[in-house]
């Protein structure tokens, strides 16, 4: 699917192994926005980010998985990404879910489409593969997301709520 956005077009592509670096990049870019979204947020292990080249490189081969990148049509260059994972458990009533990941758009690029396209994109990959019931997670706080996710139908269930042990009170 292309968007037209001012004179420049923009795609939306399975991603490949040429694309790891990029999609590790902007894994690294939400981090930092989220780092701005709540203080509270526990950040995430250097060992983590060191594993992320390998991660992204299972999922781009997994069946159960359709990583998608947004890419500008005239200079090539990457500008958002997207993650659907099918996901088997039989902790809830339906077995197998679709669970969508690591959403990113490039800040000067937001509000033009790209995101619907790209989440469009990943519903069809749950439709080809049956997939009904569909969850997300977002940081409270980050009100786009917020915003984003409300918009296209998806409401919070569940609540994480972190603290360190000395914060503790039994009053």
């Amino acid at each position: 699917m292309e968007n037209l956005i001012g004179n420049e077009k923009y795609f939306i592509r399975e991603a490949n192994e040429s694309d790891v670096k990029h999609l590790v990049e902007m894994r690294m870019a939400l981090e930092s926005y989220l780092d701005t979204c709540n203080s509270n947020l526990w950040h995430v292990s250097l060992d983590h980010i060191d594993a992320l080249p390998e991660k992204y490189s299972r999922i781009i081969n997994d069946s159960k998985s359709k990583v998608l990148v947004v890419v500008n049509n005239e200079t090539n260059e990457i500008a958002g990404m997207g993650i659907g994972r099918i996901i088997h458990s039989h902790m809830f009533n339906h077995k197998t879910y679709g669970k969508i990941d690591d959403v990113w758009i490039d800040e000067n690029l937001r509000n033009r489409g790209l995101c619907g396209s790209l989440v469009n994109k990943i519903c069809d990959f749950f439709r080809q593969n049956d997939i009904r019931h569909i969850t997300l997670e977002y940081v409270s706080g980050n009100e786009i997301a917020a915003s984003v996710w409300g918009k296209m139908g998806f409401e919070p269930v569940i609540i994480i709520a972190n603290t360190v042990i000395d914060n503790i009170r039994n009053d």
